[in-house]
């Protein structure tokens, strides 16, 4: 949803399903999954990337990958909607939604599992 369903490489619209996950670093070269790390990539651009930098294999992003306005908006306001609870499991795991929880920042019904 942060990239509005555009692949980060080719500018293509797509289906969510259609889409994929895409490490700028990646993994498999000490890149992290966090927001500053991953795009959205159609199928055909993630493959032809494969676990290359950009730059070796000429394919630069659209856009630079940021952290969406909705995390520091949604603290910032202490009300996660489950979608929103939902990205923040992924990218910053279990242990942050029960902090968050701890602290009173999640209603207990807004920890969806993925």
């Amino acid at each position: 949803m942060r990239d509005r369903h555009v692949c980060a490489y080719c500018g293509g619209h797509y289906a969510e399903l259609d889409l994929t996950v895409e490490h700028i670093l990646p993994v498999s070269r000490g890149g992290r999954h966090e927001w500053t790390n991953v795009v959205t990539a159609c199928s055909p651009c993630n493959t032809r990337k494969a676990n290359r930098l950009p730059t070796e294999i000429g394919m630069v992003p659209l856009h630079p990958p940021t952290e969406p306005h909705f995390v520091h908006l949604s603290w910032a306001v202490r009300r996660l909607t489950p979608i929103q609870a939902r990205y923040i499991r992924t990218f910053y795991g279990e242990d942050t939604l029960r902090e968050l929880q701890g602290l009173g920042l999640l209603a207990g019904d807004a920890m969806p599992r993925p």
